[in-house]
């Protein structure tokens, strides 16, 4: 009866707990931040390459991620928005000073065509590309790009494909690239054809007696010279103290 008599002298305290925890759930993060007198557009998420990220940028992605694709969690389009903001910040120049681009021929092409980008298959297909699946997504993105409630999806979509499309472009450019020269084609067929045969005895220094070997003087000082700037033999400084 007494904590029975306690939590109706704190049924007010408790309402005021459960209320809070119910408005966490339905006011968006943003407008929480936005109460507080602080403004979400001025806040970062990040910083790449010396790029401040506000947060406000970040989130109204992962929204219009998460709108787009079924992910197992939150926590799995956050992962991938930043990703791409991070490949947008570090390789998006190189984009640009190479001119890497994607006509229209090339983006249906790769949704639906006879050459399906690999993570349209992986995304879209489930890694297993049939032209039952292919026309089904064209008529799918027609219908979507037609409706005038649909065209924002059909936008968000071109932009996640166009980046992903021109991140496996550049890695293509690089792999192509990466090319053994004469020289070293000759030093690595030399070094797969000289062939010795050798026989040895092993013996483990832990197998020999410590009275079988004799250190000296001179020989703990000499190594006490060599090693004493090694880093796994470095201390702390200190000081001894007398009072």
């Amino acid at each position: 009866m007494g904590m029975i008599e306690s939590i109706r002298n704190r049924q007010t305290l408790l309402l005021t707990i459960i209320g809070l925890g119910m408005l966490s759930f339905l006011v968006p993060y943003d407008a929480v931040i936005a109460m507080l007198g602080n403004n979400p557009g001025t806040q970062s998420a990040g910083t790449i390459n010396g790029d401040d990220i506000s947060f406000l940028e970040y989130r109204t992605r992962v929204q219009e991620r998460n709108s787009l694709f079924n992910y197992t969690d939150d926590k799995a389009a956050q992962n991938e928005v930043w990703g791409d903001i991070v490949i947008e910040r570090l390789y998006g120049d190189n984009f640009d000073a190479l001119g890497l681009g994607l006509t229209k021929e090339e983006f249906d092409d790769i949704r639906y065509g006879d050459y399906v980008s690999p993570w349209v298959s992986r995304t879209f297909y489930g890694g297993q590309v049939t032209e039952e699946q292919k026309q089904n997504w064209k008529q799918t993105f027609s219908t979507m790009y037609s409706d005038p409630a649909g065209k924002a999806n059909y936008a968000g979509y071109a932009r996640v494909i166009t980046q992903k499309r021109m991140r496996e472009k550049f890695d293509g450019m690089v792999r192509a690239g990466l090319a053994a020269n004469s020289l070293e084609g000759k030093r690595e067929f030399l070094g797969n054809q000289e062939k010795v045969d050798f026989r040895y005895v092993l013996k483990r220094y832990s197998s020999i007696p410590d009275g079988d070997v004799t250190v000296t003087d001179a020989d703990a000082k000499a190594f006490y010279r060599d090693h004493k700037s090694d880093a796994q033999y470095a201390q702390r400084a200190g000081r001894d103290i007398e009072y």
